[in-house]
Order: structure tokens, then C-alpha cells, then sequence
């Protein structure tokens, strides 16, 4: 992308690694994988929440909203996991993934 000559700044990287056509909330899932705590993970997904609501007019609910978010985390975990399997060798970046997919597991679908 180009942008106004602002001196040596004129060409500009858009990152469209994960952009697709599908479930709006795949973005936010985007943004909440990784390091975060689980307080600011909670402090974006209610944001979304009340944003989209605010946004649209459709009420939701917030237990159906987080299963339904549930479960495109663990589908983005899957694929990055499959992703980086095929195209690189195991390293910190396979155990991030790894790790992400714990934790929707443990958060989502523990049961007991």
C-alpha cells in the first residue's frame, strides 16, 4: 500500500496472513490468542460483545457468544498447529500454538 511521501515512508505492509470470509469473530480470536493474561483476554471478548450488540441491534447471548467463540479458537489452533507442522520444523513458534490449544481445551471443554 502507498501512502503521502512522509519521507522515507511511502510504501506501507498490510498483514493479510489470516484474513477469509467466515465467522466474524475469527478476528477477535485472532487477537486474543497469545500471550495475554485471561483478564485482558475477558476485558476484549466483552468489549466485542457489547460493541457488536451496540453495533448491530442483535441481542445475544454472553454463554452462547463465548461457546461460539470456543470453538473457533479451537478450530484456528487446529489449523495453525497443522500450518506449522507441514511448513516448519518444531520450534517455540509450534509450542505457542501448542499451548493455545491447551488452553481453549482446558477453558472450553474440560469437563468434570
Amino acid at each position: 500500500m502507498l501512502r503521502r511521501a512522509t519521507g522515507d515512508r511511502r510504501i506501507i505492509v498490510i498483514d493479510w496472513e489470516t484474513a477469509a470470509v467466515g465467522p466474524p469473530t475469527f478476528d477477535l480470536v485472532s487477537l486474543i490468542s497469545g500471550k495475554w493474561t485471561e483478564e485482558q483476554r475477558r476485558a476484549m471478548r466483552a468489549a466485542y460483545f457489547e460493541q457488536y450488540q451496540a453495533e448491530t441491534g442483535q441481542l445475544m447471548e454472553w454463554e452462547t457468544f463465548c461457546r461460539d467463540l470456543a470453538a473457533i479458537v479451537l478450530y484456528q489452533s487446529l489449523e495453525w498447529l497443522a500450518w506449522w507442522g507441514r511448513y516448519r520444523a518444531l520450534s517455540r513458534g509450534f509450542a505457542t500454538f501448542r499451548n493455545e490449544l491447551e488452553r481453549v481445551l482446558e477453558e472450553h471443554f474440560a469437563t468434570g
